[in-house]
C-alpha cells in the first residue's frame, strides 16, 4: 500500500508531478482525493483526464494502464494505491467467459514472472513488453 502526497502550488500548475509509467504489480486499486489531476494513455495516444468519483475506485492492470499525475490546481493531491501481485509462477491470462469474437485475446497467456524477466532481458519497461506477447503474432 503506498500513500501518494503532492504539495501542488501556482507555480506547478500544468507540470507533470508523475511522469508516464505503468505500475509493476498484476493490479492496482487507487483510492483518489478530490483534486484530480490523474491522466491515463488512451489507445490513440492521447491523455485522457480521469475525474474522481467519490466513493469509487480506480483500477489498473498492471503494465496495460500507462498513467500519468499533472498539476491542475495549487492544492495537496491525496492518493492511496494498493498493489496486488501475482504468485511468480501465476498464469496471466482471461477467464474464458470473457474472450468471444467481439472480445478477442489482446495477449498470450504467460506466467508473470517470466513476464517480469522478459522486461528486464529487453529493456522494455512501463508496459512496452506487452507487445512481444500479443495474441496475433
Amino acid at each position: 500500500m503506498r500513500l501518494n502526497v503532492y504539495h501542488f502550488n501556482e507555480e506547478s500548475i500544468g507540470l507533470e508531478a508523475a511522469e508516464l509509467h505503468t505500475d509493476s504489480g498484476l493490479l492496482t486499486v487507487l483510492l483518489e482525493g478530490e483534486i484530480g489531476g490523474l491522466e491515463i494513455l488512451d489507445q490513440t495516444g492521447k491523455f485522457v483526464a480521469v475525474h474522481p468519483q467519490p466513493g469509487t475506485f480506480l483500477v489498473f492492470m498492471g503494465d496495460v494502464g500507462k498513467h500519468r499525475v499533472v498539476c491542475t490546481q495549487a492544492a495537496p493531491r491525496v492518493s492511496i494505491a494498493f498493489g496486488v501481485l501475482s504468485q511468480r509462477d501465476g498464469m496471466v491470462e482471461p477467464q474464458a467467459p470473457l474472450v468471444d469474437e467481439q472480445h478477442p485475446r489482446l495477449y498470450r497467456s504467460f506466467l508473470y514472472d517470466d513476464y517480469r524477466k522478459l522486461g528486464d532481458t529487453t529493456n522494455l519497461q512501463d508496459g512496452n513488453a506487452l507487445s512481444l506477447l500479443r495474441a496475433d503474432e
